[in-house]
């Protein structure tokens, strides 16, 4: 009799002899961040999605013992039950307030937040239109919705235009717009400007995950979407922005209220543990006044990019803190990347939505506390690798 897993056992070996096989890295961060330890020695992170650098901020772990011992280790309360946690809406709308929205909503993840408000909001007669370079967790809320989901060519608002146009003689109920403010597979930015008055134009609905921007970019750092006239729902996570656990949603309040009622599984959300909302709340009160560190950002961005293409790699255009570099084949990828892993030097390769079959990417992320001595190093490996790689 055949083992009940072979089936799974042979999918992951022929992941295996494709190499596409990955196993989960574990490492270790040090006291002098973005540093972390790994097996194999001391390595500079340039692949981490803490921005600001705030998961390592002192008075963020203060605030986040605070909360522990005020509130305990987990949380048990839903949204409708009077025991909420009076903390979790206190940070709801000091985070409206910061985003320039009318109301918020807290989730565990991004993931979370687009699956559960797009299905609720998605209704037969609904029709989706979705940039072809989106996340995956967009494309599931879409698709767990019961809309018509059509993905329009990357940044191509005369395509958009288009299927607006074509597409609402079905006379739909609501037609809705997904679009990253920065792309996460590329670093690219979206025109929201032009999806601003496309929307408007066509009466339809502007939902933007603002992920990578919110933090770094934006009113305050707040994101490309805060205090922006004309976007009806902005996602972004805390992860990226604070260093710490969870997601949110900005909305109207007729919208918040409306997936509060109609929707079951939202209203019936534990609140985030306190110690993330302990995190959460410290770092929305130092993230406006950080503009020294957003500036560092990009000065960094700019400088690694100027240098990727002194070294005639091919990048992404882009001139977001997400730099992405192509390579004409997953051989010369892999190589690049392995050749800085031996220089200590650890990066991201970003495999594209399943259904964009033009390779992967080899991603550099900046950090508010990159060193000048960090960056020195990436540098000088840069140069050699780059040497090696096109020769």
């Amino acid at each position: 009799m055949k083992g009940k897993f072979n089936y799974y056992e042979q999918l992951l070996k022929k992941k295996y002899e494709q190499e596409h096989y990955k196993q989960l890295r574990c490492i270790v961060p040090l006291d002098e961040f973005p540093s972390v330890s790994e097996t194999g020695g001391v390595f500079t992170n340039f692949s981490s999605n803490d921005f600001l650098g705030l998961s390592e901020n002192s008075h963020i772990k203060k605030n986040t013992i605070h909360y522990v011992l005020r509130w305990g280790a987990g949380s048990s309360f839903s949204r409708f039950l009077p025991e909420q946690f009076e903390s979790q809406k206190k940070i709801e709308e000091k985070l409206s307030a910061l985003v320039g929205f009318e109301d918020s909503i807290l989730f565990s993840s991004d993931y979370q937040a687009h699956s559960l408000s797009l299905a609720a909001l998605g209704t037969q007669k609904t029709q989706i239109f979705i940039d072809k370079h989106c996340k995956s967790s967009l494309f599931y809320g879409s698709y767990q919705s019961k809309s018509s989901v059509t993905r329009f060519d990357h940044n191509d608002i005369e395509h958009l235009e288009e299927l607006l146009s074509s597409q609402k003689n079905q006379n739909p109920h609501s037609q809705i717009i997904i679009v990253e403010s920065i792309f996460q597979y590329g670093g690219d930015y979206a025109p929201l400007d032009d999806l601003i008055s496309l929307s408007e134009k066509h009466n339809a609905i502007l939902y933007v995950d603002d992920s990578n921007s919110v933090g770094v970019e934006g009113k305050d750092g707040m994101g490309l979407c805060s205090h922006r006239q004309g976007i009806d729902f902005t996602v972004g996570t805390f992860g990226k922005t604070c260093g710490a656990y969870g997601a949110f949603l900005c909305c109207n309040t007729l919208i918040k209220d409306y997936l509060l009622h109609f929707d079951s599984t939202i209203s019936s959300l534990n609140s985030l543990p306190p110690a993330a909302l302990g995190a959460i709340d410290a770092a929305l009160d130092l993230i406006p006044d950080m503009d020294k560190e957003r500036e560092k950002i990009k000065t960094f961005s700019k400088s690694l990019r100027d240098l990727l293409k002194l070294s005639s790699i091919d990048l992404i255009d882009s001139k977001s803190h997400i730099i992405c570099a192509r390579f004409e084949n997953e051989k010369n990828l892999k190589a690049f990347f392995h050749n800085l892993t031996k220089k200590n030097i650890l990066t991201s390769i970003i495999k594209p939505p399943q259904h964009l079959r033009n390779g992967s990417l080899l991603s550099f992320i900046i950090s508010a506390l990159h060193s000048e001595k960090q960056f020195k190093l990436l540098s000088k490996s840069l140069n050699k690798e780059a040497l090696m790689q096109h020769t």
